[in-house]
Parts: C-alpha cells; structure tokens; sequence
C-alpha cells in the first residue's frame, strides 16, 4: 500500500492536527537542504594576498585593470608564474557556494581556524573581503568565515572634456552604481559571525602555497639546449667517438 496524505501537527500543538493529501515524499530532514545557499560573490577582482603559516608558502597577485592578467608578487631571477596553474587566479571565488553552516559547538581549534589560512582580497569596485580558511573535514570540506567592507564613494568625479548635457546622465548612473554597490555590501555583510563549510573545490586556489604556481625558468647552454634537457654523459663514454667514429680530422 501507499500512503495517501500525512498528519501534520503544526508548532507542535496536539489540537491543531491536520490531515492533508500531500506525501512530502521529497522532504529532506536535515537542516542544511532548508537553507538558503545565496552566497557572497567577489566581482572585478584586483589583488589577492594569501598568509600561511609557513611564511614561504604566503603570496600575493594583482592586476592593473579588470582585464588584466594576474602578477605574483616578489619573484625570483629564475622564478616565473605558471600559467597552466594561475588561470584560475582572477575567477576566485566569483560564484561561490556552501554546502552547510557549522555548528557553533564545534571550537576553532577543532576546525582549524585557530590557525587559519588568511586571504584578503580587494576589488576595483573598492570591495574587501577577509576570508579565514580551516582545516579540511572527512569530506573535504573547509570550514571559512569571512568579513566584508568597501569604501564607495558617493561623488562622481567628473572628466575634464565632461559636456553640460551628459552630466545629469552621468550623475544618475553613478547614482545608480552607488545604490546597487551599498546594497550588496549589506547583503553579503549578513554572512558575517557563522562558519561555512565549502567544498574544496571553492576555496582550492587560496589553500594553495606558493610552491605550486611558481615554475622554475629553465636555462639555455651555449649551443641553445636547455641544461635540463641535455643528455647526461654516460660513464666510460666518450661523446666526440661516438658522433665521429672513424676519428677523422678537419679537412
């Protein structure tokens, strides 16, 4: 047989109890498939500095302008940015999401955040972000929180060839940009006092060191071979026999 309808006993009162037809097959029991997962989300990104507890494995990039690409900070003469692993970089945490809200008994020494991975990033909106990163769980997933502050400026500041007929167009749509940027720094300031937990694949490019967007220049010899390309001289074997074997002289 299967069911036809539930009981419902709404705010717990035994003199309100309903029956109705629908199953709530569907209904999920735990707490965190009711929540909201609307997120924060880092627009126009333009500098990111990451502090680990290895002071050698903190970094930092940033980029002139929104179209830019990012730069690694303090490299060395044979040190430069791998590309194959820095693409990523400028996206970080552009649509992030959570898969739960930790619990307020669990201590931070328990989800590493006694000791956390610390990023700051900026925006050219004037957006800042703070985000503390823990340790992961069984499930790979990293426990965060974050506080959130911008500096938006009311005034517009006008261009020098500025004509008389566009200003009170331009002055509204810096009124508007204004309005829309104060809004989502209220919105995403909600996210502040709780602890997310987010997959790994989220927060990846930040609890990265630095180790592993460095790659290392590799050198050329006289004769245009890279030195970690040539082959190795292989004992009791002479190199000049070999590519001359009869041991014939210059003509």
């Amino acid at each position: 047989e299967f069911p036809d309808g539930r009981y419902l006993l709404p705010d717990g009162d035994s003199s309100r109890i309903a029956f109705v037809s629908e199953t709530f097959s569907n209904v999920e029991i735990e707490a965190k498939a009711w929540l909201d997962k609307t997120f924060f989300k880092i627009e126009k990104l333009k500098s990111v500095e990451v502090t680990h507890a290895d002071p050698l494995q903190s970094w930092a990039v940033n980029r002139e302008s929104e179209t830019g690409e990012m730069i690694l900070a303090g490299l060395g003469e044979k040190e430069e940015l791998d590309s194959s692993r820095s693409y990523s970089l400028k996206n970080i945490l552009s649509s992030p999401s959570f898969n739960d809200i930790a619990s307020s008994d669990i201590s931070d020494e328990d989800l590493g955040l006694d000791a956390p991975i610390k990023a700051m990033l900026t925006t050219f909106d004037g957006f800042n972000y703070e985000v503390h990163m823990g340790k992961a769980n069984e499930d790979e997933e990293y426990p965060i929180r974050l506080q959130v502050s911008a500096a938006i400026s009311a005034q517009r500041a006008p261009a020098e060839d500025e004509k008389e007929e566009d200003k009170e167009r331009l002055d509204k749509e810096h009124a508007d940009q204004v309005k829309a940027l104060q809004d989502k720094l209220q919105a995403e300031q909600k996210f502040q006092g709780h602890t997310f937990m987010v997959s790994k694949w989220t927060v990846d490019a930040l609890t990265k060191p630095r180790s592993d967007y460095i790659k290392a220049i590799e050198e050329e010899t006289e004769d245009g071979v890279d030195e970690e390309q040539a082959l190795p001289t292989l004992p009791g074997v002479n190199l000049d026999t070999l590519t001359n074997p009869l041991n014939l002289g210059p003509e």
